[in-house]
């Protein structure tokens, strides 16, 4: 069996794009990806890169993704980011 992408996932020009517009305002993202054969939600261990391959957590299998989502973060407190409203 093969495990499709999850709904929402972008493709490689799209994600990429998405993140570099991210992390131009400080922003760190991580890649993740749905693992084909064993269906795992993957992240990249490395932050604010897109690999051409990934190995999953999971399974160990060495995957070539082309979908993608990101999980960011945002340090609170950091002068990078403009304030949060409603948050003291």
């Amino acid at each position: 069996m093969t495990y499709p992408p999850r709904e929402g996932d972008l493709t490689r020009d799209e994600i990429l794009k998405m993140a570099t517009d991210l992390i131009n305002k400080g922003i760190d993202v991580w890649f993740k990806f749905t693992c084909p054969t064993c269906g795992f939600r993957c992240t990249a261990s490395t932050k604010n890169t897109l690999s051409p391959e990934y190995e999953c957590f999971e399974c160990k299998t060495i995957h070539e993704p082309q979908r993608f989502g990101l999980l960011i973060a945002i340090e609170m407190g950091s002068t990078k980011q403009p304030p949060l409203h409603g948050i003291n």
